[in-house]
Order: C-alpha cells, then sequence, then structure tokens
C-alpha cells in the first residue's frame, strides 16, 4: 500500500533530484515516461516546502532523514524501526493505517509488535 506524503515535506530541489534518477529509486526502478516527468516536476515545484520548517535539504533527498521526521518521530522506541511489521521508517502504512489516504493523524498511530 504507498504512502501518500504531501509534496511540501521535501524542497523543490530534492523533488527534482528525486525525479532525475527515478530508474534508482532507492533501489528500485520507477521509471515514467518523459511526459509524466515533466508534468510531476512542474506539479512538484509548484507544491514543495517553502516554509522553514520543511525547506532543509535532508541528507540523501530522504523525507525520513529530515529534521522535521525526526522531531515526529522522537518518541519511537529505536527497536520499532527494525520489527518485522514495520523493517524501516519510509514503511509508513506500517503504523499510519491511514497512510495510503495522507492521514497521519498522531493519535491514530499503532506501533506494531
Amino acid at each position: 500500500m504507498p504512502c501518500r506524503l504531501s509534496p511540501g515535506l521535501l524542497p523543490a530541489a530534492s523533488w527534482q533530484r528525486l525525479l532525475q534518477d527515478l530508474p534508482r529509486h532507492f533501489g528500485t526502478d520507477a521509471s515514467l515516461d518523459a511526459t509524466t516527468v515533466a508534468e510531476l516536476s512542474k506539479w512538484l515545484a509548484v507544491h514543495a516546502a517553502t516554509s522553514r520548517r520543511f525547506a532543509a535539504v535532508p541528507p540523501q533527498d530522504r523525507i525520513t532523514r529530515s529534521d522535521w521526521f525526526a522531531r515526529e518521530h522522537r518518541e519511537v522506541p529505536a527497536d520499532a524501526w527494525k520489527r518485522a511489521a514495520v523493517k524501516s521508517p519510509a514503511n509508513c502504512a506500517a503504523c499510519h493505517s491511514g497512510a495510503d489516504q495522507g492521514d497521519f493523524d498522531e493519535h491514530a498511530v499503532r506501533i506494531p509488535r
């Protein structure tokens, strides 16, 4: 189940770098046709982060390595990221049941055991 994150969680420069390397998108081939990439590029440029809260470029352009993500997840026990049902901070749906709909309400978080 994909995770629908807001484009406002990364600055435009990060989105552009990610779009330029889709064949190697974090170990997966996420290639798209040129027309789709161009449309996405325009849309992401308009909707990318502009506030100081999200505008800093995180290491490797990863949302999960951003200062914002670290602050929001500081209460998650370190061992939780290694659990079989979670596997990685990028697996939003493991703890956020509404992730596929863009719902990340912290009151609905359920960390698998």
